[in-house]
């Protein structure tokens, strides 16, 4: 078995430490703890999830057809799970915060659309 440094005072300690005997510096450093080093990272699926309904919501105002008020008001319910999902994105996590403002911004242009469509039957 071989000697290593210690990481906190420089110090040579046994390479199975796993606090060194001298200052009582922490030895294990996995790859987890360094940024950018292929550790895991938190998938933002609410952001995610936001602008995808988000963009349906938006997609839905190319439909030329004529829509019923039944229709009308279940489009606009989901334009509000698209504003709830990304508000809640916005406030828990800080990755995908973009895609959040995104599927927030064409859920509201949508729900505007709809209340005008609301009001046109």
């Amino acid at each position: 078995m071989g000697m290593m440094f210690c990481r906190g005072c420089g110090g040579q300690i046994h390479e199975s430490a796993q606090v060194c005997p001298h200052c009582g510096a922490g030895q294990n450093v996995g790859i987890d703890n360094f940024p950018g080093a292929g550790g895991k990272k938190a998938m933002p699926w609410l952001s995610i999830a936001s602008l995808i309904v988000g963009i349906l919501c938006a997609l839905s105002l190319f439909d030329e057809s004529d829509w019923d008020r039944e229709t009308t008001v279940g489009l606009g319910i989901f334009a509000m799970v698209s504003l709830g999902l990304g508000i809640a994105s916005v406030n828990r996590e800080k990755a995908g915060r973009g895609m959040a403002i995104a599927g927030i911004v064409l859920s509201v242009i949508a729900m505007v659309v709809y209340l005008g469509l609301m009001s046109d039957n």
